[in-house]
């Protein structure tokens, strides 16, 4: 399955979209990452330092993946510093260890469920959601696997699943069955919004924190075009909770560039020290 690059050809059912949840709807914008030092002069002031990369980034989007602890583990003290740094509407959106979805393929999961969960709620109200990434290979014969994780996890911790293997939706039995199964846990749901694996692409948002994965084409009017469609059905939306939307580039020091494509000011304000932001996105 490829899920790089490649032209966006089909067009959103956005009419097909499904929530379950039915508050408030909340909008944020946000990257993969922030420790990017091709960012300064871009998203950051030109002579921001790497320890404040953080801190203006959170002037600018409000949420934001890791994958650093996805990769390794981080620790409390870390993200505690993380956390001081931001504001309080500000959303981290951590990812599950590698170890578990990819190598261990969600078994033997008790401890690390423990020590993940320990860790990541010192980040309290900063605390968006957490990003269970599935690996391609997991597909629904791995589904005992997938629920027996599931209830093992706390009833108030949030969890945001990504399913990246066709089969668990090639079965509209199979896949409505585990969208209803995932609303009753409050369990969210990615959507992974990929131009080169629209067999896994859904719009189905099953619990309080849904999150939007969108990987550019690396064709700027496609990639504008694309988000002009995402917009106009977000300004739409009325219900459906927390709505994390991701902008993803092949090459990530360039990601900011995305931004041009979005309502600016909705999601952030130019600074005097940035005010050269704006002019290299034009």
């Amino acid at each position: 399955m490829q899920f790089g690059t490649g032209h966006f050809q089909d067009h959103y059912q956005f009419k097909n979209a499904k929530f379950y949840s039915t508050e408030n709807f909340i909008p944020h914008l946000g990257l993969p990452q922030w420790a990017v030092p091709e960012w300064k002069g871009l998203l950051y002031s030109q002579n921001c330092s790497s320890k404040n990369f953080l801190k203006e980034y959170s002037k600018r989007l409000d949420c934001v993946e890791v994958s650093s602890t996805f990769y390794s583990e981080v620790s409390k003290e870390r993200l505690t510093q993380w956390k001081s740094m931001v504001p309080k509407n500000f959303a981290f959106l951590p990812k599950w260890p590698q170890q578990l979805t990819h190598f261990q393929l969600l078994s033997n999961f008790k401890s690390i469920i423990t020590d993940f969960i320990d860790r990541i709620s010192v980040l309290d109200e900063n605390l968006g959601t957490t990003i269970l990434q599935l690996p391609p290979q997991f597909d629904t014969s791995y589904k005992r696997d997938l629920f027996n994780f599931l209830e093992a996890l706390p009833s108030d911790f949030p969890v945001s699943i990504e399913f990246r293997n066709k089969t668990w939706f090639q079965n509209q039995q199979i896949y409505f069955q585990l969208a209803d199964y995932l609303a009753k846990k409050s369990l969210s749901t990615v959507c992974s919004d990929t131009p080169g694996a629209r067999n896994v692409f859904h719009l189905t948002f099953t619990g309080p924190h849904n999150v939007v994965r969108f990987l550019s084409d690396e064709d700027p009017d496609h990639d504008k075009g694309r988000m002009s469609q995402w917009k106009s059905w977000i300004d739409q939306v009325q219900q459906g909770g927390n709505f994390y939307f991701t902008m993803h580039k092949p090459d990530n020091s360039v990601a900011p560039k995305l931004i041009q494509h979005w309502d600016e000011g909705r999601f952030y304000s130019i600074t005097d020290e940035t005010a050269n932001f704006q002019t290299e996105l034009l």
